[in-house]
């Protein structure tokens, strides 16, 4: 029972990082990339922390925000030092 509870009490801080996840990419050149780094790093270290704990719940989730915060950090990573964005000049 207290699974449960922990696993609804986590549930919407997964739906708020992955609605920063989608903000960050929906976001372009310059902007994405700072802010995919910085939303990478914050997700990763997050992450990190809430693998100390014991907890199946805070375990779970810490892997996910791993997951996610590696995957932003790749995608901000992608174009650092260019100076031309390919989606710079899409639907302007």
């Amino acid at each position: 029972m207290l699974l449960i509870i922990g696993y609804a009490l986590l549930l919407p801080f997964w739906v708020i990082s992955v609605q920063l996840c989608f903000y960050a990419l929906n976001l372009k050149a310059e902007q994405k990339q700072q802010n995919c780094q910085a939303i990478g790093i914050i997700f990763t270290t997050l992450g990190v922390v809430s693998l100390v704990s014991h907890d199946i719940a805070f375990t779970t989730s810490g892997l996910v925000l791993i997951m996610l915060g590696l995957r932003m950090m790749a995608i901000g990573l992608d174009r650092i030092d260019k100076s031309t964005f390919i989606d710079r000049y899409k639907n302007d």
